[in-house]
């Protein structure tokens, strides 16, 4: 993912098209689906940038990521994508390893958008198939919105940047990444 992201970062600044090439031969499908806990997330402040630095290529893990984008928030690297979006558009999600940990983990964390949870419902097939699923994996009867205000209801009251935009256009950060 280090690398796609550096082309899509060159592919927008350039505008070459035989970057598109090159970004195809690095996009694969996930050989398996699982979710798994990644210590790499777990970091503290004081080793944030740290990790930043390193990249995903540094993780001990190998998973699924997605590449996604919100027009007006940025770019999100989104942990274990295309295993959520066959937890939510399978009848047999339960055949994934830790999918309710995976659920959980996406749903609760308030670094990923409403935006992102809309396109995950999108690809379930339904607003109200994937409410239902929610339902059946985390046992809330709660809707969608009811779940974004409960979790991320800091995005309904001001915007919130994607934290890769935010170091991405960082003085500070782009002084230590030359060192």
């Amino acid at each position: 993912i280090d690398s796609l992201v550096n082309l899509f970062d060159n592919y927008q600044k350039t505008k070459d098209e035989n970057l598109k090439d090159e970004i195809k031969t690095l996009i694969e499908l996930p050989k398996e689906l699982k979710y798994t806990k990644v210590d790499e997330f777990s970091n503290s402040y004081n080793t944030f940038m740290q990790k930043s630095m390193e990249g995903f290529s540094s993780h001990l893990q190998t998973y699924d990521v997605g590449y996604l984008i919100d027009e007006k928030l940025g770019v999100y690297i989104i942990p274990f994508w295309a295993t959520l979006c066959e937890i939510f558009s399978t009848e047999d999600y339960q055949k994934i390893e830790n999918y309710k940990e995976c659920v959980e983990k996406f749903i609760k964390n308030d670094k990923i958008p409403p935006s992102i949870t809309e396109k995950l419902y999108k690809k379930s097939g339904s607003k109200e198939k994937f409410e239902q699923r929610l339902k059946e994996i985390l046992g809330e009867n709660m809707s969608i919105d009811e779940y974004i205000k409960k979790y991320k209801g800091d995005y309904l009251k001001k915007t919130i940047f994607s934290s890769s935009n935010v170091l991405y256009c960082s003085k500070t950060f782009e002084k230590v990444a030359e060192k």
